[in-house]
């Protein structure tokens, strides 16, 4: 999870919007021993900016940086995650105003009630 904050904490300081959100999931290869990440991003950077960045801070290994699939969306991670009965030990949301985002869900919820 550190290395993942440190991550957040690059992407973060790079961006000019003040408004990077970052989901992750940290998953071990089902062939060979170690870890992958993925990760879905909001941030004012670009996507090459993104993907300089992630090779600088670690240039062994295959990056992928693609636009966001709604098709997918976050909580598809999340749901492989809780299959394994993991209970969001490897998985994590960071960002800088995320008590206000969530209070601001609320409102907009209990507004439609649903």
């Amino acid at each position: 999870m550190t290395l993942m904050n440190e991550l957040y904490c690059e992407l973060e300081s790079s961006s000019t919007s003040g408004n990077t959100r970052m989901f992750y999931t940290t998953e071990t290869f089902s062939i060979s021993k170690g870890n992958h990440n993925h990760l879905v991003l909001k941030s004012g950077l670009k996507l090459y900016q993104v993907k300089e960045l992630l090779q600088a801070l670690e240039p062994i290994g295959i990056i992928d940086v693609q636009r966001f699939d709604y098709e997918y969306a976050a909580i598809f991670y999340i749901c492989k995650e809780m299959d394994k009965n993991l209970n969001g030990l490897y998985w994590g949301v960071l960002g800088n105003n995320l008590e206000s985002d969530g209070i601001n869900i609320k409102k907009i919820k209990d507004a439609s009630n649903l």
